[in-house]
């Protein structure tokens, strides 16, 4: 029995354990992460979405085996490099296509018995062989299509045997004349198109009419480069011969692998591996899955669909996932199986991830084990997994708890809030780690007008954007009742500090005494003052820079761990303070000394002292703007279109615009003078990241050939 428990306990000893792990970081660089995750040792698991989907937790079984066919339960045979499995469409009968023997078994999926096994096909008095057939589909007139891969071919036969028709390489205009026609998988959809799949092609599937004529290709993926990818392959080419340049593997766009259609005619498709594996192609090819979790919605493309990482060792080797078959179940809950690993994952139509289960490794030999998972299909409740070595099919049934959460999870989608109650209150006894009942029951509370129920559950379920609806209900009744008092104490507020301002200025109450302070806190005021100061009478101060840094560095930190929940959902167990001094402190120490170095030879008369005080006190903004982030989002509630996006956009032109005027003092230059100085730092900025990077990337791989070589000597 799989133990759950709550994940909301504890968050605030985490915030504080992270906080003080990042003021660690900024002298000793230590980070603050979990470990990384190499085996999930869970038969079901599913990822807690959040700031991330990588936080695996344990969950209950979606799915439970309990049958396996083979040559053995069927009393024939043992099936020889069966290939691909089918199911008919009134699910009664599954269609298992065993390569090696060139024939078709058809199992009877009521008490998995033989109904009958199909051999050679027979055409004009000729039998035709489909030995090493990649892919069969099974029509609503129980027509059955076989993918005939190495005869280049597809065979449409009855279930006697007889050949109704052939499909084959198109030799129509827009064909490439290169194109080897191998097809691997074949479907058809409601209007009778028929997509096929050949292996090795990447121009998307190829599109026939009943009668056979070619259409067109439909449905290609994209080649993606990342900005990353491409200095990559620049520095990896300016150390490689012509010779070696021209035989180099050029980037192909992903190769669609398998392809599944639902109840509304959409069609799927599947490839191995990188992001957007899976695919709901629109009328034009595209893609139309979309990951929606709150406020943010990003299109399936940018979806690492299976498990992170991608790369995962056992037993001292390395295994990459690797997508081989997908299936979508008549609810519309999709199943891809990962081949190398033998786990099946099962998403729902908002890429959210619901279940992963199975195992192999190639060493399965108990059920719901696999050698060698290649090919997978749905019925209502039931799936079917195909072990290509194993020569079976594994018959997996949905539990209580999947049949309910499905349920739940189709109404919710559908916008069926108190009809989906109920069951998620039952789902979410059944096991405290699904984030998806949270989220219901948050949602049906908000319909039902119990906005503090619906921000208790939306936080347990990180759903900021319910959360954030039924706050905003929620304050505007409590200002509604408060009106008076909220209004007198603002207005006492004001006039406390507008009468301490006006005392201040007379009797000079706080009057700041240390003029390096006092300048290093009015740049944001009074800017050309200040910075007139501190080139002309010397009133600069490195101990009060770095304290600027130190505090810039704790304001990101603090913002990032205790940002309301409405804008900031930070993962303590996996926050990384040693990227946020990077990304605050590590930039701006590279803005100074390469904005220096490039003044100084441009006619700059200011030194490093002076342009790092300046661009340490110019900050000002930024820390301000994380102080009142920090405090304001947990009471400002969030919509999509942030008010504090719009104020970040304005502290960050206003530190531009302080670094500005501070050059224009500091290098005693014109304002369009500093302006092209500071559009030359940001590109000596980048060619020095470009430059680490190289650095870096050049030492990993000088570092790789050293231990392959001398894993070379030890092996001999």
């Amino acid at each position: 029995m799989i133990r759950t428990e709550n994940k909301a306990p504890a968050k605030m000893l985490r915030r504080v354990l992270a906080l003080s792990v990042a003021l660690l970081t900024l002298f000793g660089c230590f980070t603050v992460s979990a470990a990384d995750i190499e085996e999930v040792p869970y038969y079901s698991y599913c990822y807690w979405e959040g700031p991330s989907r990588y936080e695996a937790v344990p969950m209950r079984a979606m799915y439970e085996p309990y049958a396996k066919i083979n040559g053995d339960s069927l009393g024939i045979p043992q099936l020889a490099n069966a290939e691909h499995i089918a199911l008919s469409h009134d699910a009664k009968e599954l269609y298992i296509l065993d390569s090696g023997n060139s024939r078709l078994v058809i199992v009877d999926t009521e008490d998995f018995s033989l109904i009958k096994t199909i051999g050679e096909i027979k055409h004009n008095g000729k039998k035709l062989n489909y030995e090493k057939a990649k892919g069969i589909y099974v029509s609503k007139n129980n027509q059955i299509y076989i993918s005939d891969t190495e005869n280049h071919r597809v065979l449409v036969t009855d279930k006697s045997g007889k050949l109704i028709k052939t499909f084959v390489k198109p030799n129509e205009v827009g064909v490439p004349e290169d194109l080897d026609f191998r097809p691997t998988r074949v479907t058809m959809d409601s209007k009778g198109y028929v997509y096929v799949i050949s292996n090795g092609c990447y121009y998307g599937m190829l599109v026939y009419n009943q009668n056979g004529k070619f259409l067109g290709f439909h449905g290609s993926y994209v080649v993606e480069q990342s900005v990353v990818d491409t200095i990559k392959g620049w520095v990896t080419g300016l150390f490689m011969t012509n010779e070696k340049s021209e035989v180099s593997q050029k980037k192909l766009p992903a190769e669609i692998l398998d392809i599944a259609i639902d109840n509304n005619n959409m069609l799927y498709t599947l490839s191995g591996t990188g992001y957007g594996q899976i695919k709901r192609l629109g009328l034009n090819g595209n893609q139309t899955l979309n990951h929606k979790f709150g406020f943010q919605s990003q299109s399936g493309d940018l979806i690492n669909f299976g498990e992170n990482p991608m790369a995962y060792w056992h037993k001292k080797q390395q295994y990459t996932l690797s997508f081989n078959g997908i299936t979508v179940d008549p609810q519309g809950f999709i199943y891809a199986v990962d081949q190398s690993r033998g786990r099946i994952f099962m998403y729902d139509e908002e890429c959210r991830l619901i279940s992963a289960f199975g195992t192999g490794f190639s060493e399965g030999d108990q059920v719901g084990t696999f050698l060698n998972s290649t090919a997978i299909a749905s019925s209502q409740d039931r799936l079917y997994v195909l072990d290509y070595r194993a020569g079976s099919v594994t018959v997996f049934g949905a539990t209580d708890y999947c049949k309910m959460f499905k349920e739940a999870d189709v109404l919710t989608i559908d916008g069926e809030y108190d009809k989906a109650l109920l069951l998620w209150q039952q789902v979410s006894k059944l096991d405290a780690n699904n984030q998806r009942a949270y989220e219901g029951i948050g949602k049906a509370m908000l319909n039902q007008e119990d906005y503090e129920g619906a921000m208790k559950y939306a936080e347990l379920g990180n759903d900021q954007q319910t959360y954030s609806q039924a706050y905003k209900v929620v304050q505007k009744e409590w200002l509604t009742r408060n009106f008076w008092w909220v209004f007198l104490l603002c207005l006492a507020g004001v006039g406390g500090i507008a009468a301490l301002l006006v005392m201040s200025k007379k009797k000079k109450i706080f009057e700041i005494k240390n003029a390096k302070l006092r300048t290093a806190l009015s740049v944001p005021i009074h800017p050309i003052q200040a910075f007139n100061s501190m080139k002309f009478q010397n009133n600069t101060s490195v101990i009060l820079a770095v304290v600027f840094i130190v505090v810039f560095y704790l304001a990101k930190v603090s913002q990032d761990l205790y940002g309301g929940f409405m804008y900031v959902i930070t993962d303590t167990s996996n926050y990384n303070a040693l990227f946020t001094l990077i990304g605050s402190v590590g930039v701006l120490l590279l803005w100074v000394i390469v904005n220096w170095g490039i003044c100084i030879l441009n006619e700059g008369k200011g030194t490093l002292k002076e342009v790092f005080c300046m661009s340490a006190y110019s900050v000002t903004p930024l820390i301000v703007y994380s102080v009142i982030f920090t405090a304001a989002s947990h009471l400002i509630p969030a919509t999509t279109t942030s008010t504090f996006a719009l104020l970040s956009t304005i502290m960050m032109i206003y530190t531009v615009l302080l670094l500005l005027l501070g050059m224009t003092v500091v290098y005693e230059y014109s304002f369009f003078k500093a302006m092209w100085m500071a559009v030359l730092s940001i590109l000596g900025m980048l060619l020095a990241a470009f430059v680490i990077f190289s650095v870096v990337l050049l030492t990993q791989q000088f570092v790789t050939f050293f231990v392959n070589v001398f894993d070379e000597i030890m092996l001999r």
